[in-house]
């Protein structure tokens, strides 16, 4: 883990630039994180080059909420926690906004009579707001938790079983705190504490507060003071409706005021149901641009399930099929690797008796192209290595669609800008949450749950899981 190795780089009093831009080249190569590290890593770097943690360890603040928008106020209430706990003796090495769930916050933003904002431009907006802030980052984990929406102590939980496993002896335990307003500390009983992770509690000018109880790691932080006190979701969206910038870049920054008020022709077709709700058009700065540029979106990013299929298209095609398929398609084979890319005299065995069409010459101009893309992690066989198959069509390894999940979400999906979600794997979602309506491939439930509970690779249930986690991939058979 990069903790343990930026604690032992630095004892032994030695550069950790490269440790440091090697972590940072590792992250890039998984995509973007559920809870993104570059802040909290550069902290963590800075701490343990000044002599390391203060007397009660590291610690880290989350706090969560509608954020529709986020503003500095958000920011803010962070900065105060991290004040109260460094005055505690605790040494802050990270700041997370976690922006709540579509399914809790378009409710709640109908029920009060007000528009609620996609979760992915709030994550837009608020990675735009603390861009510039050395330590606060963004949380994606509660927004893009697939069915259902998690409740905050669930979210503080996440980061707290996400940071174990970067935590090392140097490092001690990263604790994680919740840091909240008076009214929701005192509905939700925080004052008594949380279990396993910290509470800040920190009110608004004039608020009446509980005492710490430092005991349960409860604490209570001064208020924010003058005009970023004020600050409210409400009022940046009226501001935003004004087309106010200088008001708005106050209230969250001029990054994210240029994204709100004066979006580009590709940033407003990308978020086009939020610009509506703010009545925000793109920017006549970007005028000139040609007119069908407003109606451009990204392309879907094709995903091919089938080596069985692109060999018969080969048949067809030959070469040229090479043509057709894009840089960045996806190959999500049901196969196992060994069958196309035999090493040793077994190995070959097993793959003529599974399909001897794997190995012919014929195909070797497809094969070509599957070791390229295996070099930017662009193909997934289902079927692990070692793995002995029984012919039977629901014979697989249970292990293999959890596995395809970390694969997928490595990668991004040109259409939202961020990385594809994690596959569907919870039958309760599929029994009560899917529609059958809605349902492209096949809406048989059961069928679909034990494909991917097997790790099988029936076509229908394997791109219906496929088409209702992320509904932008264009599956290709």
């Amino acid at each position: 883990f990069w903790l343990k190795t930026l604690a032992a780089t630095a004892k032994a009093a030695q550069p950790i630039s490269r440790i440091v831009r090697c972590s940072k080249e590792a992250m890039a190569r998984s995509g973007s994180e559920p809870w993104p590290l570059a802040k909290f890593e550069e902290a963590v770097r800075r701490a343990i080059n000044e002599g390391g943690a203060g007397p009660k360890g590291f610690a880290v603040v989350l706090t969560t909420g509608g954020m529709n928008p986020a503003h500095l106020g958000h920011v803010q209430l962070l900065h105060q926690a991290k004040k109260r706990l460094e005055e505690a003796g605790y040494k802050v090495v990270g700041l997370w906004l976690s922006p709540s769930h579509d399914d809790y916050l378009q409710p709640k933003a109908k029920s009060l009579s007000t528009i609620g904002l996609s979760a992915g431009f709030r994550l837009e907006v608020s990675e735009r707001a603390v861009a510039d802030d050395p330590l606060v980052s963004i949380g994606y984990w509660e927004a893009t938790q697939p069915g259902y929406w998690p409740d905050f102590p669930e979210v503080s939980d996440a980061l707290q079983k996400h940071l174990i496993r970067l935590q090392s002896d140097e490092t001690g335990k990263i604790q994680v705190f919740y840091a909240c307003g008076t009214d929701h500390a005192a509905k939700c009983g925080l004052y008594r504490g949380l279990q396993d992770i910290g509470v800040v509690v920190v009110p608004r000018q004039g608020e009446a507060v509980k005492r710490e109880n430092p005991e349960k790691m409860v604490y209570v932080a001064e208020p924010a003071t003058g005009n970023i006190a004020s600050l409210s979701s409400t009022k940046v969206r009226a501001a935003i409706a004004s087309g106010a910038f200088d008001q708005v870049a106050q209230a969250l920054s001029p990054k994210a005021a240029t994204f709100l008020l004066q979006p580009k022709p590709e940033e407003h077709s990308r978020f086009r149901d939020d610009f509506a709700k703010l009545g925000v058009t793109p920017s006549a700065h970007h005028e000139q641009v040609e007119e069908a540029t407003f109606d451009v979106i990204p392309s879907s990013r094709k995903i091919y399930i089938s080596l069985s299929s692109l060999m018969r298209q080969w048949d067809r095609a030959g070469d040229s099929l090479l043509a057709d398929i894009p840089p960045d398609a996806l190959f999500f084979f049901g196969s196992k690797r060994s069958w196309v890319f035999p090493e040793n005299p077994a190995e070959q065995q097993e793959s003529t008796q599974e399909n001897p069409r794997y190995t012919s010459p014929k195909y070797q101009g497809l094969r070509n192209l599957i070791l390229e893309k295996e070099t930017r992690a662009e193909v997934f066989f289902l079927k692990p290595p070692g793995f002995k198959y029984n012919g039977d069509l629901f014979h697989g390894d249970p292990g293999a669609f959890p596995s395809a999940s970390v694969w997928l979400q490595r990668h991004n999906d040109p259409v939202t800008g961020k990385p594809f979600a994690p596959l569907l794997l919870d039958p309760q979602w599929w029994r009560e949450s899917f529609k059958a309506k809605n349902a492209k491939y096949t809406s048989h439930v059961p069928t679909i749950i034990k494909n991917f509970q097997c790790g099988a690779h029936d076509y229908n249930p394997v791109q219906e899981l496929l088409h209702q986690s992320n509904p932008t991939l264009e599956i290709v058979m």
